[in-house]
């Protein structure tokens, strides 16, 4: 029989215990006894469960049996003796226990920095909540004045399917060069964004070229007969600054756009959408927000042509989708949802039909991320 006396704690445990957790844990070795396992190493380093070790110290416990697995094996820990009350008892100390923990922010900063791998166990926007600042290249923007002359740098021909891969290497976006309904995108999240001018069958037809989850669609007041699919999940307002409110409520001008989310109903993630709206410093109510005001520098009334602002596809990405989800994009224009999927860890499917802009596309992901882009 060994004795937890010979165990080393984690003294770099990403784990908070505060008083009321160990304390807890303390409580339940008294009244239910010693149920959880704890993880170790082969030298006696605590991996995993040093405030279960810390409480059976202070509760007085000082016997511990190892058993030697090699990860294959799940261990089970059998107690007996045990009362109805006190086995209910002791699921709620295991459930509750857990959940008074709190998580050192300087730790996990610590460990990030020192390059440890926690992909996949928080999101981007829980790291934020550390302090974490992510990554985001400084987007050099769509360099439309240089539009045929990139045209000509990159060669792009329409059928063309260009890959640029993540700055991580685990994620390849891809751009088709040429008509959305020959792309065959299948995606979780489609974002609509085509000519405001086209009519509602159009936008309608649209809408079945791509395989999608949830699809986001973006328009004007014309485009409001959508409403009436039986797809419909909730719909908002951007306003880019020239909405108006007036007699019987809202008044979207032709500087706003209806935004559209059909599909899986709740397929959002509210305090992600939110925290990207905290990014850009735009003001909000708590979700659902009806409107989102953000401000569209470029203004004009060229809306086929016009670049969505970075914060508003930085919203919607990060609203609807998760990290490493696959964002449609069949309407792809200057390539703004490429780089906030890249920078989200989102993979991109898109495509665009102007192959002018489809070299800008190119050039703006390689200026962005120094990654040179391939023709497949």
């Amino acid at each position: 029989m060994s004795k937890i006396s010979d165990l080393t704690p984690d003294a770099q445990n990403a784990k908070a215990h505060n008083p009321r957790n160990v304390g807890m844990i303390v409580n339940a070795l008294h009244e239910v006894g010693a149920a959880r396992s704890i993880v170790i190493d082969e030298d006696g380093n605590i991996l995993a469960g040093n405030a279960t070790i810390e409480a059976a110290v202070e509760a007085g416990i000082e016997n511990l049996q190892i058993v030697d697995v090699d990860g294959e094996t799940v261990v089970a820990v059998r107690r007996k003796g045990l009362t109805p009350e006190q086995k209910k008892r002791l699921a709620y100390f295991d459930n509750r226990t857990a959940e008074l923990a709190d998580w050192d922010s300087e730790q996990v900063l610590a460990d990030l920095e020192a390059g440890v791998d926690l992909d996949g166990l928080f999101t981007d926007i829980e790291l934020e909540d550390f302090g974490w600042e992510p990554d985001k290249a400084e987007d050099p923007g769509a360099d439309m004045d240089r539009a045929q002359e990139l045209q000509e740098k990159w060669g792009v021909k329409r059928g063309d399917l260009w890959e640029m891969v993540s700055r991580e290497g685990s994620i390849k976006h891809t751009l088709f060069c040429g008509d959305a309904a020959s792309a065959n995108i299948d995606c979780k999240i489609a974002i609509y964004d085509p000519p405001f001018d086209w009519s509602v069958a159009q936008q309608d037809m649209a809408l079945s070229w791509v395989k999608w989850d949830t699809a986001i669609l973006m328009g004007l007041a014309n485009c409001m007969p959508l409403a009436a699919r039986h797809d419909l999940c909730h719909w908002w307002i951007w306003d880019s600054g020239m909405a108006r409110f007036a007699g019987k409520g809202y008044k979207p001008m032709s500087g706003c756009a209806i935004v559209f989310a059909f599909g899986q109903k709740r397929n959002w993630h509210e305090g992600q959408g939110l925290a990207a709206l905290d990014r850009a410093d735009v003001a909000h109510y708590d979700f659902p927000t009806q409107v989102v005001a953000i401000q569209d520098s470029l203004g004009g009334q060229d809306h086929e042509r016009r670049q969505k602002p970075y914060a508003l596809l930085d919203y919607i990405i990060s609203l609807y989708s998760e990290a490493n989800d696959c964002i449609g994009d069949p309407f792809a224009g200057t390539g703004t949802a490429l780089i906030a999927c890249e920078n989200l860890k989102r993979r991109y499917c898109g495509s665009e039909i102007i192959l002018e802009n489809c070299a800008v596309i190119l050039d703006r992901y390689a200026e962005a991320f120094d990654i040179k882009p391939t023709a497949l």
